[in-house]
């Protein structure tokens, strides 16, 4: 099991499992509130949607496409669907499939959760993992079939001023489109672990050769907005190993070019260090 943050986001594109690790019954944050209302109905009026693709590399080798659905909804409810599947070298030895729908609202830093549900299967071997927030934005709760995951020790250190901001590491990569979005701190919580990114201010030199790389990897540039090419560091705070925290100490900052949907900003290309080499996503198509 990869524990680092940029293994679990690799998971979290190949698995979806930065919701995955916890105890095979129901766990609880015990925060003593309650769920947040249920979204609105799928037949609500005035819904748009958007779709894009996006291609998934590791080590330059495309492992997988990434569907993403964007489903806009009035008083700034939004529902974000994904699916993931495996394809090229990948697609000859596992028939991984994952899926991944987040509920909640566009607020005006981050999307404000009330539920997260991921379904994966691998060997014919079906997982689910949900997360849920109440109204305030609180994590109130987390469940897991994964059976290889630690239980989450609670009340975690420092969360409880945190929480209220919290977002898991995959619904991170979307962000409102009026947000400061290469200079906030985003605190992450994948319902075990907390953490942060932090913003890196990048020299002119990497500035300007991620932007080329950028560029010169999509076809897209005449129906994209200008991208923003933002860099991050990685930062965990509760309930992550020693290994992890290591890892951490000398892990390259994860540099992300976000482009515009609808109301949000999204990923045009993301590329992030692993303990086994660099992941890459990429924006196959404009989302439309």
């Amino acid at each position: 099991m990869i524990l680092s943050f940029a293994g679990r986001f690799v998971l979290c594109l190949g698995l979806f499992l930065s919701l995955s690790h916890s105890v095979k019954a129901e766990t609880s944050l015990k925060t003593g509130r309650e769920t947040a209302s249920t979204p609105p109905s799928a037949n609500a009026p005035s819904i748009q949607t958007l779709s894009g693709t996006y291609d998934i590399y590791f080590g330059g080798i495309r492992l997988a496409d990434l569907i993403v659905v964007l489903s806009l909804q009035p008083d700034q409810n939004i529902a974000i669907s994904m699916a993931m599947h495996a394809q090229g070298l990948a697609d000859t030895v596992t028939d991984f499939q994952a899926e991944a729908v987040f509920q909640g609202t566009i607020g005006p830093d981050i999307l404000r959760t009330r539920e997260l549900n991921v379904r994966w299967s691998n060997k014919d071997t079906p997982h689910h993992a949900v997360l849920t927030y109440d109204a305030h934005n609180i994590p109130v709760s987390f469940t897991s079939t994964d059976p290889d995951t630690r239980a989450v020790v609670t009340p975690l250190p420092a969360f409880t001023d945190l929480s209220a901001q919290t977002i898991s590491p995959l619904m991170a990569l979307f962000q409102p489109r009026l947000s400061a979005a290469c200079a906030q701190t985003i605190h992450l919580f994948d319902g075990q672990r907390l953490s942060t990114l932090e913003p890196v201010p990048a020299s002119t030199e990497e500035a300007r050769a991620f932007s080329e790389q950028s560029s010169a990897s999509s076809d897209l540039s005449s129906a994209l907005s200008v991208p923003i090419n933002c860099r991050f560091s990685w930062h965990p705070i509760s309930g992550h190993t020693e290994r992890t925290i290591e890892f951490a100490q000398n892990m390259t900052p994860l540099d992300i070019s976000f482009t515009t949907a609808g109301p949000l900003r999204v990923p045009l290309k993301l590329l992030i260090e692993t303990r086994y080499g660099y992941v890459a996503m990429k924006l196959r198509a404009p989302f439309q």
